[in-house]
């Protein structure tokens, strides 16, 4: 390992690199398990895709958190360094001193967390019928 801030900085977006993938692994577990494309026998009742899910959207989230903190992080060494200025004084900084995208960004999100949480209550309550059909008979 190279102890220098470049080398330590180049091991750090190595990581984020790699939460990238995962975080696209994830998102993609999640879509089938919402989709109902899951293998024969895996996840056949609705509280264990539920729990699944659950599962899926916590671990996403941990990621999306990590790679947010470890770009931050990378952002303010620039800065430090004066690789790159503090202040928004010219179009090529890497990011904006705005929040307005972080907004846009946030309101993507709760919009998917909210169609997440309406597939869970899909799921549930179509198990909750299924039940009750059961229960019938």
């Amino acid at each position: 390992m190279d102890p220098s801030p470049s080398g330590a900085a180049i091991v750090a977006l190595g990581q984020v690199e790699q939460d990238l993938v995962r975080l696209l692994q994830v998102a993609g577990s999640a879509i089938a398990i919402l989709s109902g494309n899951v293998k024969d026998g895996e996840l056949s009742d609705a509280d264990a895709r539920r729990t699944e899910m659950e599962a899926k959207t916590h671990e996403y989230f941990q990621v999306l958190n990590r790679v947010q903190n470890t770009l931050r992080q990378q952002i303010h060494g620039l800065i430090q360094e004066r690789v790159i200025p503090a202040a928004p004084s010219s179009s090529s900084m890497p990011f904006h001193a705005s929040v307005y995208g972080e907004q846009k960004e946030l309101d993507s999100w709760v919009g998917a967390l909210q169609a997440v949480k309406q597939g869970i209550r899909r799921i549930s309550s179509a198990s909750i019928v299924k039940q009750e059909e059961e229960t019938d008979r």
